[in-house]
């Protein structure tokens, strides 16, 4: 007999196991919760934003783009060995250079003359020490490297009370475990029932030999244990 299972069946199949599949998907999702919290360190980030106008002086729009193009050369010297040297010197880092600058990014915000330094570490007081000191060194040194008309850092990192950490995050990944253990443990549930040969109603008795059904054998054995 050939088994077809229709969405009433699926749903009715759901149904069936819906507690087992909702108990295994929060056992997983609260394991990984917990493995990512107790064994990865937390990162945080921190984030300083500078402002960098050069000499290209007039407001017209070529002068506006290459302040743009600008840019992506200070972004190139905040990150280098050089600036990178002077924080760890300011701030007594033990780090090397190389070290130090794999915990920064520096990106040019959209349209703008304003550059982002964030610094991802796993002590949130340090990021913020480092954002900041990439901004103060590179305000401090850039004359000495490019003519620029005006440097501003007007929106430095800042402690926060109680820092949340940008990576891991058990929430984030909790949820995802727990939507793929939904997944796979229907997907479990429907090949075992579509693979499953045995007869279970009176209906499939009936298409299984196309004939009508006469009458059920009660199974007493089974009862009578029951009842005791």
């Amino acid at each position: 007999m050939e088994r077809e299972i229709g969405l009433a069946d699926i749903w009715r199949i759901i149904r069936k196991h819906l507690k087992l599949i909702l108990t295994v998907s929060l056992l997983l999702s609260l394991a990984t919760g917990l493995v990512i919290y107790f064994v990865q360190k937390p990162e945080y980030e921190a984030t300083t934003y500078v402002y960098v106008k050069t000499y290209s002086s007039g407001n017209s729009f070529n002068d506006v783009l290459a302040n743009q193009k600008d840019l992506n050369t200070h972004a190139d010297i905040i990150r280098s060995e050089r600036i990178a040297n002077e924080v760890i010197s300011m701030l007594n880092l033990k780090l090397t250079p190389d070290q130090l600058l794999q915990k920064v990014s520096v990106t040019p915000v959209k349209d703008s003359l304003i550059l982002s330094i964030k610094v991802t570490d796993g002590n949130h007081k340090q990021a913020v020490m480092i954002a900041n000191g990439f901004a103060e060194v590179f305000e401090k040194n850039i004359h000495h490297i490019m003519k620029v008309a005006r440097v501003t850092v007007f929106d430095k990192a800042k402690e926060e009370p109680n820092p949340v950490p940008v990576n891991p995050s058990p929430y984030k990944y909790s949820a995802l475990v727990f939507a793929l253990g939904l997944m796979v443990g229907i997907a479990v549930v429907l090949l075992k029932e579509f693979f499953d040969r045995s007869i279970k109603t009176e209906q499939e008795v009936e298409l299984l030999f196309e004939a009508p059904l006469l009458g059920v054998i009660t199974n007493f054995e089974k009862e009578k244990k029951a009842k005791v």
